[in-house]
């Protein structure tokens, strides 16, 4: 994707390979969104989360860019994004609806919010 807003609404919006984002943002408003390759967020890109969505990377996060997560003030921790294996880190995240002391965790095969 290179610019504007991408809206999956359903588990395979994405069809199957690998997914870039260069510019704009891909929103996921269904439960769990798959992408069936890598996942790869440049710099100038968003991935923006809506209503406890999550994103199943079967493959490898590439992760940059900016991270925005709509959800609820909920559960202690709720995985947002799970893959095989990532590399970097979303450079700006922006958590509407979670306590203040919210924070984004990375671990091996997943990311969390924890609050």
């Amino acid at each position: 994707m290179n610019g504007g807003t991408l809206t999956a609404a359903n588990q395979t919006a994405l069809g199957t390979g690998n997914v870039t984002t260069t510019n704009g943002t891909l929103a996921v408003n269904t439960d769990t969104l798959n992408v069936n390759g890598d996942y790869t967020q440049k710099a100038s890109s968003t991935l923006q989360l809506d209503n406890n969505s999550a994103l199943n990377i079967n493959g490898t996060a590439n992760l940059g860019g900016t991270l925005v997560v709509n959800g609820t003030k909920g559960a202690q921790k709720t995985t947002i994004l799970t893959y095989k294996q990532h590399s970097g880190e979303f450079t700006n995240v922006v958590l509407k609806g979670f306590s203040q002391n919210a924070r984004v965790v990375y671990n091996a095969n997943n990311v969390q919010i924890e609050q």
